[in-house]
């Protein structure tokens, strides 16, 4: 960048001298908001205040977490947070659509494997390329028995949605301490088939060293240990705020429920590790909750394409 200067200025003026007397200095009003401060709070903070039911603990006694395990199969893959992360993100950033004609999990390997090579679980690759094989070629006899994950139009689909809405609480529950205001949340996965909208949440809970400690009724003691029924209310609450914005059709319509997919238990040819449900009421032994919104509220969020 060059630059000239046509003519010098010269400025004739006197300069100016700063005045130096002191001007009176007043305390500022007193400010009082005149509305409740508003509290956020979540699934994941309420479910630690609630008194988990100790249901199918011999379960969850030797769960695996060596990385350097001989056997490398989903079933000794680690149980921990890092691998939830890591199969999160992978079902984040994966195209389902290319599943959609593969054979067996060898040929997902070239998929799977940028995601994960310079990670700790580089030597994993082939247990999460069998992981996230099985989950989209599992067939969902809910919606149609031969549709699977793999076949979901890619337009029609919505990863790591994340929500905002307002919510009152209509009685005070002793297992939960909190206030009227917002809750939060992040939705894994949703998506329309034949205009019906599917909620879908990720577990990679270890239940067990076999698909048979999947079956329903293991997958049904899990999901009342961790509170996931809490979990699937407020995730059902927050997409029918949204449907009310974008889709004129009553919510029970067009609402097609929602897929806990414990993923180390799905198989192609097994019904393992899918429970599908609607949720409504959370229900416990002792005390019901309902998560009771305003129906003046309209939703907090914009165009799910901007998410």
């Amino acid at each position: 960048m060059t630059y000239s200067l046509d003519r010098e200025v010269v400025c004739d003026c006197a300069p100016v001298v700063s005045a130096t007397a002191e001007l009176p200095m007043e305390k500022p009003l007193d400010i009082q908001l005149l509305f409740k401060p508003l509290w956020i709070t979540s699934f994941t903070t309420l479910s630690q205040q609630m008194e988990h039911v100790a249901v199918e603990k011999k379960l969850l006694e030797h769960p695996p977490s060596d990385y350097k395990a001989a056997s490398k199969d989903v079933h000794t893959l680690p149980a921990n947070s890092e691998t939830g992360l890591i199969v999160h993100s992978l079902m984040e950033n994966l195209n389902f659509a290319d599943f959609r004609n593969l054979k067996n999990s060898s040929q997902a390997l070239e998929f799977v494997q940028p995601w994960v090579q310079n990670s700790r679980y580089g030597e994993w690759e082939n247990p999460l390329a069998n992981l996230v094989f099985n989950t989209l070629k599992t067939p969902l006899p809910q919606i149609n028995a031969h549709f699977c994950l793999a076949d979901v139009d890619p337009g029609s689909q919505y990863r790591e949605m994340p929500f905002l809405f307002p919510f009152k609480k209509p009685q005070q529950i002793e297992e939960l301490n909190y206030e009227e205001g917002l809750i939060k949340g992040v939705i894994d996965y949703f998506f329309v088939h034949n205009g019906i909208y599917y909620l879908v949440d990720w577990k990679t809970n270890w239940l067990g060293p076999h698909c048979e400690n999947y079956e329903i009724s293991c997958i049904k003691a899990a999901m009342r240990e961790n509170v996931y029924e809490l979990q699937a209310a407020i995730y059902t609450e927050a997409l029918k705020r949204y449907l009310k914005v974008v889709d004129p059709r009553p919510f029970k319509q067009c609402f097609g429920g929602v897929f806990y997919l414990f993923l180390r238990g799905m198989h192609p040819f097994r019904t393992t590790g899918i429970y599908h449900f609607f949720p409504e009421i959370f229900n416990e032994t002792r005390k019901t909750m309902v998560l009771e919104v305003s129906r003046d509220e309209l939703p907090i969020g914009g165009d799910l394409k901007d998410l």
